[in-house]
């Protein structure tokens, strides 16, 4: 299961994946099985005030009620939208690639095989 947070606490997921594991367990599923995602956005910088300094004037304009309506614990999985409010192609791609060589060795290396 994947569950996307735009925004708010990701505290507010935890009952829904509690949920979700419950229910596979009872339907005789085996906990390995039972894999839980999130979805949010994110910028990887060079730096982490970087990152905020190039991510939030789009950021900004990505939750701003330009249109009707506006917008408004442990995982298995993240998958995170890079490509939002506008952001230059250039600077998506720099964030990826950060991801790819700077962030994610250090989450696999951290993470319990």
């Amino acid at each position: 299961m994947t569950l996307g947070l735009i925004g708010g606490s990701p505290a507010r997921a935890k009952p829904l994946f509690e949920l979700y594991r419950q229910a596979g367990a009872q339907s005789g599923q085996p906990a390995w099985k039972l894999k839980a995602g999130l979805v949010s956005h994110f910028l990887v910088g060079a730096t982490s005030q970087g990152a905020r300094d190039t991510l939030f004037p789009h950021y900004r304009d990505y939750l701003a009620p330009k249109t009707p309506g506006g917008r408004g614990f442990v995982v298995d999985r993240f998958m995170g939208q890079v490509d939002l409010g506008g952001l230059p192609c250039d600077t998506v791609m720099d964030s990826i690639e950060l991801f790819a060589t700077e962030v994610a060795p250090v989450i696999r290396r951290e993470l319990p095989q």
